[in-house]
């Protein structure tokens, strides 16, 4: 039977919508790919063109599962007992998954990590911190391996030896974005690589509010780092609000661009991140094994903490450097290349620099 779920699952341009109503009056996948256009046509819901897809039999659904399999790219459907039980209590459940690696466990809890595409270097720097925490506490990273925040949580937490599963808006064989080759084949070895749409599927636009609604409902909860006020971050919220779920999000400055979507979230009700610690005991996760980083005894000379005391977080230009300390440049070059010898400041791009987390 489980050929023909996935044969189901292939017909990923009829609306779902539609392919449930057509299980109603089916019954079963196999019923559905064996009706003759006759049976098709008394059904007014459907369109010429979805009846000419659906009786389009080019292949054999065996052949391509047995392909499929060959090529290390398992399918299941939400019929089989081992199906992601998260899963199975949302409003538009998938009707099946193809996946590489494996699919997340139900004995662990399991932690979304969210945020912009295009962040700051800061937001990178604590979105590591949180994965590479969340792994430590034996919690399971949820994301969709895209760029920004949600590559960095996923990356800290294979490192930390950790679990972590992408939720992709193509099929399990593209890599997107395909600098992300290399998480792309961690994950599929320490996690996994999950989506509902069929091997091949290019990454459309259309694709990534359904695989957010997935995010959301493979999570307990949701840790937004940075989002804009118009983000695709906060779809994923907002499945997670439907789903039932609690939501974390990092406050910021209101001047902030990439704030504004996370301060939002908190005026309208959303936890306030303050540390992962936090989250963890309010969601009941012992944290024990969470080792603070020892803070470096940072010994400077006046000038050298002058310069210091200047950086923070945000990467800062030599420019604004030089405006605050008012230190000749050479000085304070020599200054900066001290610092970074330390290992206490880094240099983010050419003289743009920030302190070590």
């Amino acid at each position: 039977m489980e050929e023909y779920w996935l044969w189901l699952c292939s017909q990923s341009e009829i609306a779902s919508k539609k392919m449930e109503k057509l299980l109603r009056v089916f019954g079963t996948p196999e019923e559905l790919y064996r009706a003759k256009r006759g049976e098709l046509e008394k059904l007014r819901f459907l369109k010429e063109w979805e009846m000419d897809r659906l009786l389009q039999k080019e292949e054999n659904p065996s052949e391509v599962y047995h392909r499929q399999r060959e090529r290390e790219i398992n399918f299941i459907s939400r019929e089989e007992k081992s199906f992601p039980k998260r899963l199975l209590s949302i409003a538009d459940k998938p009707f099946g998954l193809f996946f590489k690696g494996r699919l997340p466990g139900e004995e662990k809890k399991s932690a979304a990590v969210i945020g912009a595409r295009a962040c700051t270097y800061a937001g990178q720097a604590l979105a590591g911190q949180i994965g590479e925490e969340l792994a430590l506490a034996d919690v399971e990273v949820i994301s969709g391996m895209a760029r920004g925040i949600d590559g960095c949580a996923q990356e800290a937490a294979l490192r930390a030896g950790g679990e972590s599963y992408a939720i992709l808006g193509s099929g399990v064989d593209v890599i997107y974005p395909p600098e992300h080759q290399g998480l792309y084949e961690s994950l599929c070895q320490i996690g996994g690589v999950i989506s509902e749409f069929p091997p091949g599927s290019a990454p459309l636009a259309k694709h990534f509010p359904r695989r957010n609604r997935l995010i959301s409902a493979l999570a307990d909860f949701v840790i937004v780092v940075e989002a804009r006020e118009r983000s695709g971050s906060l779809i994923t919220v907002d499945c997670a609000l439907e789903q039932g779920k609690e939501i974390y999000a990092v406050p910021g400055r209101p001047s902030d661009a990439l704030s504004r979507g996370c301060n939002r979230l908190i005026a309208q009700g959303a936890g306030i991140f303050s540390s992962t610690e936090q989250v963890l005991e309010e969601q009941g996760i012992a944290c024990k094994n969470i080792k603070k980083k020892e803070k470096k005894q940072i010994r400077l000379a006046t000038k050298e903490n002058l310069v210091y005391s200047c950086l923070d977080l945000r990467p800062k230009s030599l420019q604004r450097i030089l405006d605050e300390t008012k230190l000749p440049m050479d000085e304070t070059i020599e200054i900066l290349l001290k610092l970074q010898m330390r290992e206490v400041i880094f240099e983010v791009t050419k003289n743009y620099y920030q302190r070590v987390l």
